[in-house]
């Protein structure tokens, strides 16, 4: 076998190209592995941050709704009622829980352990709650069709003084379709049958 030296030559400088495009590729690769890198950690220190605004923004929530709510159920009992909201993550969903505790004793079925209207005023005050807490804030408005049909006749006057209270401290326009002529306050439209 027999060489020339221009062959050879040239076939070296083709190892020698091939050589330098492998050392660009490992370079490129290496600023591809730095920038992934980089990249990795602003992806994790965004989720972080995501996630501080996220628990801060649920103890907010939590914080406002438990408020009103117990607030709410107080005003209209007066007793030592407590609205406690709980968030839990099932099936990669979030989940609002919620309890009623009634002088101190955590109520395990409050629907068959209260009476007397709490679920209704409960009720009302989430809705309440929910409408203050809406981003962009929508029009203060509920409309309610016998909201307080299972509340004690007694406690109808505190439902009317709570309506107003909180039409008042938070700008909600009230409009309840009702029986309970307690509970008319402004504008009253009655239709006949």
């Amino acid at each position: 076998m027999s060489y020339s030296i221009g062959k050879l030559d040239r076939q070296v400088e083709a190892m020698r190209q091939q050589g330098a495009g492998i050392l660009n590729e490992v370079r490129l690769a290496r600023v591809d592995a730095e920038l992934t890198t980089i990249t990795l950690a602003a992806i994790t220190e965004a989720r972080e941050a995501a996630m501080r605004v996220a628990e801060g923004l649920e103890q907010y929530v939590h914080g406002h709704i438990e408020r009103v709510v117990t607030r709410c159920l107080q005003d209209v009992f007066e007793e030592d009622y407590k609205f406690k909201l709980t968030f839990v993550r099932k099936r990669g969903r979030t989940e609002a829980q919620f309890a009623i505790i009634h002088d101190g004793i955590l109520l395990e079925e409050p629907k068959d352990e209260t009476g007397g209207g709490v679920m209704d005023v409960a009720a009302f005050a989430v809705r309440v709650a929910c409408l203050c807490l809406h981003t962009p804030p929508r029009r203060m408005l509920l409309v309610l069709d016998e909201p307080f049909k299972h509340v004690a006749t007694e406690n109808i006057p505190r439902i009317r003084n709570l309506i107003l209270a909180l039409s008042q401290e938070l700008g909600v326009q009230f409009i309840i379709i009702t029986h309970h002529s307690d509970l008319q306050v402004g504008q009253i439209i009655e239709l006949g049958r």
